[in-house]
């Protein structure tokens, strides 16, 4: 009978090995399956970078900051005028009197001026509050009132008719006058049509655009 030597401590050392390698390769799965469904989730891993040695499954949460968020709506600062149309009809007439109530005959002039023009309607930026709250993950923006950045007339758009008369000669000034109340009645035009809300409906979506890929943060409007 053949005799089988066997060298116990070989054996065991083998064995703890064995055992040693499957737990190893059962962690770096396990890692790997939390990573991807951490990601499959939408949720941010960071890469450790230098000696900063972290577990494969370790997710490190990005701290967002105040000046994040102003970068990001400084680049939004030329996009953020709302426009308004108007069309404004308007005549006058002006008479030259000798008292209050007696015009002197024939010394009158008219004036009729149709024309569109423009309202714009933006935000000064440096009004513009924000404040990011970690513990809620929110990122709290108040707005202030939009203000008219600009209002004018489209001068290709004027159709005007005049009627001089040489004792009432018309005067620049009644011109200026009348553009004047041009702008005046096409800014209420404008805020009838609700251009104060248009403007802050469309900041907020060029804010929430912006803002878009941060995820981990609700943007919200105080």
């Amino acid at each position: 009978m053949k005799t089988i030597k066997v060298d116990l401590k070989k054996k065991v050392k083998k064995n703890i090995c064995m055992a040693m390698a499957a737990i190893v390769l059962s962690t770096a799965m396990l890692g790997a399956g939390y990573y991807l469904g951490l990601n499959a989730r939408g949720e941010t891993t960071i890469v450790a970078a230098g000696n900063d040695i972290r577990l494969p499954f370790e997710v490190v949460k990005r701290t967002i900051t105040k000046y994040d968020i102003e970068s990001k709506l400084a680049e939004i600062r030329e996009l953020s005028t709302f426009s308004s149309e108007y069309t404004v009809s308007r005549d006058e007439e002006e008479a030259r009197c000798i008292t209050k109530y007696f015009a002197i005959p024939g010394a009158k002039n008219y004036i009729s001026m149709d024309c569109k023009g423009i309202v714009k309607v933006g935000y000064d930026f440096d009004d513009i509050t924000v404040t990011v709250d970690d513990e809620r993950e929110e990122i709290i923006i108040t707005l202030p009132d939009p203000k008219v950045n600009d209002n004018y007339v489209i001068w290709d758009s004027i159709d005007y008719a005049e009627k001089n008369s040489i004792l009432n000669p018309i005067d620049f000034e009644q011109y200026k006058i009348m553009l004047g109340e041009i702008k005046e009645d096409g800014l209420k035009q404008a805020e009838e049509k609700g251009v104060y809300k248009s403007a802050e409906k469309n900041m907020k979506a060029l804010i929430n655009d912006s803002l878009d890929e941060i995820t981990d943060y609700d943007v919200v409007y105080a």
